[in-house]
């Protein structure tokens, strides 16, 4: 009885590991990670700006608004993210009234076994004259 059970709990998870490591498997999560995450920051007082800044990431002909993401520990919005499990190579542009828009091209997004490798931007806005 013990042999049986034995070989029909190895016959189930043999399947499931194909591919695996034998040393360290990968288990991958459910979640959506962002391609993009980009950080905005007044430069001179490091006040977070990302709940009344735009960001717009062009990969091509594709093109998306990043949504709010990240809060700061006082609970005010610090980051946007998005185009979520998508590889590509960006161009990311920030606006905000008052300030002088900000921008970084050539932003690469590689995929692992399971995800994308986010890329973490950190924008700071200077006031515009």
């Amino acid at each position: 009885m013990t042999r049986t059970l034995g070989w029909l709990l190895l016959t189930a998870v043999v399947p499931l590991c194909s591919g695996c490591d034998a040393v360290s498997p990968r288990l991958c999560t459910l979640e959506a990670r962002p391609a993009v995450s980009v950080e905005i920051r007044d430069a001179v007082t490091a006040a977070p700006l990302a709940d009344s800044s735009t960001v717009r990431v062009t990969d091509g002909s594709v093109t998306d608004t990043l949504h709010l993401c990240g809060l700061t520990e006082d609970y005010r919005w610090l980051s946007r993210c998005g185009f979520e499990e998508r590889p590509g190579t960006y161009d990311v542009r920030v606006t905000r009234s008052g300030y002088a828009p900000w921008s970084r091209s050539g932003v690469h997004v590689a995929r692992d076994e399971c995800h994308v490798q986010t890329a973490v931007l950190r924008a700071t806005l200077t006031a515009a004259p």
